[in-house]
C-alpha cells in the first residue's frame, strides 16, 4: 500500500484490498502466480508514472479539499 500512496509501480496479488485500489495494466499489475510476475517485469516500462503518482494522490486530494489554503 505505501508504494501505492508514492506512485511506484506495484505487481501484487489480488488479496485483500489490492483489487480495490490497483488500476490493473494501467498503473499496477495484478497477477495470479510466479509466471505472472515475471511477465508484469517485463511489462514495466508500459506503465506511466504520472498516471501512477495521480491515480493515488485523488483520493487525498478529496480529503484535503477546503481544509487546508484556500
Amino acid at each position: 500500500m505505501e508504494a501505492l500512496a508514492s506512485g511506484t509501480p506495484v505487481i501484487a496479488y489480488p488479496e485483500g484490498a489490492l483489487p480495490d485500489v490497483v488500476t490493473d495494466e494501467r498503473t499496477d499489475f495484478l497477477v495470479h502466480d510466479v509466471d505472472g510476475m515475471a511477465r508484469a517485469i517485463g511489462r514495466l516500462d508500459r506503465l506511466g508514472r504520472r498516471a501512477a503518482v495521480a491515480r493515488h494522490l485523488a483520493p487525498c486530494e478529496d480529503l484535503t479539499k477546503g481544509t487546508i489554503g484556500p
